[in-house]
């Protein structure tokens, strides 16, 4: 599994709850076929940030959008999706937690969160979905006994037991097939924005800090992607205008 690829969903248990609370945002998105001929392989870009301790929590404002993802034929909805988050994990990404808006390979919008465990075990988690454009608050923090939370617009939604201490942050956009659009279109990036994290020794640190963040490839070459300022970081479709 590849650094950026943060999704097992056939492997994984499929838990459904309650809806999430959207706040409005002013940008309009729309759903592209990119034109790519199909090549059913994770693919993925962001941003990310190891720690010398580790993150307390990472935190972002997502845009919501609506990217384009072909009917495949696959054994669930879940298998193919299109996908915007934040995550805690590791320096070798074999454990993490993430959440953010999706859409899977019926057309179906959702929230959708995943944590997995340094065993392997992967445990799905699926939220009503937020209103299209407009910009929730994604949280992931480390909690008391390790276990890792989610939150959208402040309230928690789940934990796991996943105990691994996270030393990795990312802010990430991913498909699961070549021939799906990335969240985001050039006239309506995908937006990460107000992207903050605190460090296990209490600091909160602006997350693209100039020099304090790597880069998670750009395979296709359709991935496009601009840091904005200290705490903004957006990310498009090359194909789709």
């Amino acid at each position: 599994m590849s650094r950026w690829v943060s999704r097992s969903r056939s492997s994984g248990c499929i838990l459904l709850a309650v809806a999430a609370v959207a706040l409005a945002a002013p940008a309009a998105a729309f759903a592209c076929d990119p034109g790519r001929p199909p090549h059913y392989q994770d693919q993925g870009l962001g941003r990310t940030r190891d720690s010398n301790n580790y993150w307390q929590y990472i935190s972002s404002d997502i845009t919501v959008r609506a990217p384009f993802v072909h009917n495949d034929n696959v054994a669930s909805k879940y298998d193919n999706f299109s996908y915007a988050f934040d995550m805690l994990d590791t320096h070798d990404g074999t454990a993490w937690a993430q959440i953010g808006p999706s859409v899977e390979n019926d057309g179906s919008r959702d929230n959708f969160a995943e944590c997995r465990f340094s065993s392997g075990s992967t445990f799905d988690y699926v939220y009503s979905a937020s209103a299209l454009d407009s910009t929730p608050t994604y949280k992931v923090a480390y909690g008391s006994g390790g276990n890792k939370s989610w939150y959208i617009n402040g309230t928690l939604k789940d934990s796991c037991t996943a105990t691994f201490s996270p030393v990795n942050g990312q802010t990430s956009v991913e498909t699961q097939d070549d021939d799906d659009q990335v969240p985001g279109h050039i006239s309506g990036h995908e937006v990460f924005n107000n992207t903050t994290v605190q460090s296990s020794t209490g600091g909160v640190h602006d997350f693209y800090e100039a020099g304090a963040l790597g880069f998670i490839g750009s395979p296709g070459g359709w991935f496009n992607n601009s840091v904005i300022n200290n705490t903004r970081f957006d990310a498009w479709d090359g194909g789709c205008p």
